[in-house]
């Protein structure tokens, strides 16, 4: 887990880290002062306080351009909601202290909706539609007009 002391609430918080990050801060915290601080400025040995110089410094090198250190948020709320996580589990490991916050962080798609409504097909659906009697029962397939109740079950 890593410990943020210095929040936007003020608040010290947890937050998990997979084995990827875990290996990278392993790595990072064997040339690391004694002191515990991973990220210190070379030339006076503090810990750095601001990231974003470092952050613009790294983006510039790699040719990234138009990245605010922000928007790797939104990336990471975008990415865990495209896995499959929950929006409670989502706000949580953000720090947000509602879910209508981390739903502006949350960017789905078209691939996702795309998932998301093949979810509604029957796991036994045939190809040639012969399983959609059942959704058509009540409609009027003869009619140029739809004449059933739910009009999005109407396959004509």
């Amino acid at each position: 887990m890593i410990k943020v002391e210095m929040t936007k609430s003020g608040r010290t918080r947890f937050i998990n880290a997979n084995g990827i990050v875990l290996e990278e801060l392993r790595k990072l915290k064997k040339g690391a002062p004694a002191d515990g601080y991973v990220f210190v400025n070379k030339k006076t040995g503090k810990p750095l306080r601001d990231i974003s110089t470092a952050f613009k410094t790294a983006c510039k090198r790699s040719g990234i351009r138009n990245l605010r250190f922000h928007d790797l948020r939104h990336t990471f709320a975008s990415r865990l909601v495209a896995n499959g996580v929950d929006l409670i589990t989502v706000k949580e490991l953000l720090g947000h202290s509602t879910v209508k916050t981390t739903e502006r962080y949350t960017h789905a798609n078209q691939e996702q909706k795309r998932r998301a409504v093949d979810t509604l097909v029957p796991r036994q659906a045939s190809k040639d539609g012969e399983d959609q009697e059942d959704l058509l029962h009540g409609c009027d397939r003869g009619s140029q007009k739809p004449s059933c109740r739910f009009l999005i079950l109407c396959f004509q």
